[in-house]
């Protein structure tokens, strides 16, 4: 006499049909914590796990109305690999792996920012215009022109009448004041 849970009864039109819903349910109960570790080694994604055996199921279950499937555990099996292959071959072509996924707490669209967040970055263009002021003319020249009018320095120190290494050294003392004033320094 076998234990419960073995079955070695085929599955298919030999008098076991899809209505035979406790045969199923025993199918199920014995195969699932089997075919669940045999995608939990093969997916990246756990989340993907019930739904490749719940693929499984529903494979043999269309199965089950043609002929008897004597072996169902190799059947089983035999699907769950091409249930893999399957799900691979829809990954690459829609090129999943190269997307990422939404989280609402990394992705924090515009519209939702909080009050506090606005009053910040308010605070903060405050800041910069107040420190802008603070520098020299000729350094707050350069940093306009290189900086807000993206030009190079060797443009920057022809308009201005100096040279190109006095035109970055302004760019340097002007980035260093700004980062010293945001920092609340």
């Amino acid at each position: 006499m076998k234990p419960p849970g073995q079955m070695d009864a085929p599955v298919g039109n030999s008098g076991l049909g899809a209505d035979d819903a406790a045969h199923w349910d025993g199918i199920v109960r014995r195969f699932r914590p089997a075919l669940r570790g045999f995608f939990a080694t093969r997916v990246r994604n756990p989340a993907d796990i019930d739904d490749l055996v719940q693929e499984v199921f529903v494979q043999l279950l269309q199965r089950a109305s043609g002929s008897p499937i004597e072996k169902v555990q190799q059947y089983l099996f035999q699907v769950a690999a091409n249930v893999l292959c399957d799900q691979g071959r829809r990954r690459k072509v829609r090129q999943a792996d190269l997307h990422e996924s939404f989280d609402e707490d990394v992705h924090l669209l515009v519209s939702e920012l909080s009050p506090e967040r606005i009053a910040m970055g308010e605070e903060d263009i405050q800041r910069v215009a107040a420190a802008l002021r603070e520098l020299p003319a000729l350094t707050r020249d350069v940093f306009f022109l290189r900086g807000i009018r993206n030009r190079k320095h060797d443009e920057v120190a022809d308009m201005l009448g100096i040279s190109r290494r006095s035109a970055h050294n302004h760019m340097d003392r002007a980035l260093k004041h700004l980062a010293q004033a945001l920092q609340g320094g």
